[in-house]
């Protein structure tokens, strides 16, 4: 955050983090700025999946599937997640609460995180949503099958398109190898981005199963809180006349 926010005040917009991660890179003594840079650029484009990826999620499946990319995003999932649900779980219409014993408040936050999306935009921006729709695999309710393999494949493609930057990671694993970044550090990151409240506990990554969904798994429906809105606002300023 305090690194995008010192480049916009230097004058540097969000869209050249690609440019300025490759500088970066050419200077050997400004390499934790690089790995900040780099990390920036992975999350933010973890943002924009996340969002593609719950505009498609029945309201009773949102706290599941949030935790399913979490474990995708941060962990090795190589089984989706239609494989443990229910097919009574998967029809169902209930959307009264996102979990069963999660405390999660689905009158404030979440309601209104689902119905921003649903205002009307101009017809330029209606016919790119449009667009994006059809490229996006998540809007077809394909969420219930993504895999780590395959976030992962979307987040190099959203960083290329968005920030021209080539990640060339296939997992976390691979990420963490080739950048010196902590998974925390990362989750704390995206939750910032998103809004993602979770719950207050030691979250054991190295204790995931790494070829299977099982109870090792690092989060669960229960970790998922709340979503909070994100309000955008241009701090506000004092005139110079106001200070004499």
């Amino acid at each position: 955050m305090e690194f995008t926010r010192e480049s916009l005040q230097i004058g540097i917009n969000i869209r050249y983090l690609g440019r300025v991660a490759q500088l970066l890179n050419q200077q050997s003594s400004l390499y934790y700025i690089y790995d900040i840079a780099v990390t920036e650029i992975l999350c933010r484009s973890a943002k924009h999946v996340f969002r593609s990826y719950t505009q498609s999620v029945p309201l009773h499946l949102l706290s599941f599937s949030i935790s399913h990319f979490l474990n995708c995003f941060l962990t090795i999932i190589t089984s989706p997640s239609s494989e443990y649900l229910s097919d009574e779980f998967l029809s169902s219409s209930s959307s009264s609460t996102l979990t069963n014993n999660g405390p999660i408040n689905t009158n404030s936050s979440l309601t209104n995180v689902t119905n921003s999306s649903s205002q009307k935009p101009t017809n330029k921006k209606k016919n790119k949503k449009h667009q994006q729709r059809k490229q996006n695999p998540f809007i077809r309710n394909d969420f219930l099958s993504l895999t780590s393999k395959t976030l992962w494949l979307q987040l190099t493609n959203e960083a290329k398109s968005r920030y021209n930057f080539d990640l060339n990671c296939d997992d976390i694993e691979n990420f963490l190898e080739k950048y010196n970044v902590r998974r925390t550090c990362i989750l704390r990151s995206f939750c910032s981005k998103t809004g993602l409240q979770l719950s207050i506990r030691e979250y054991q990554f190295d204790l995931a199963n790494k070829s299977t969904r099982t109870n090792n798994e690092c989060f669960n429906e229960e970790d998922i809180i709340n979503i909070y809105p994100l309000i955008k606002q241009v701090p506000p300023k004092v005139k110079a006349k106001l200070l004499s």
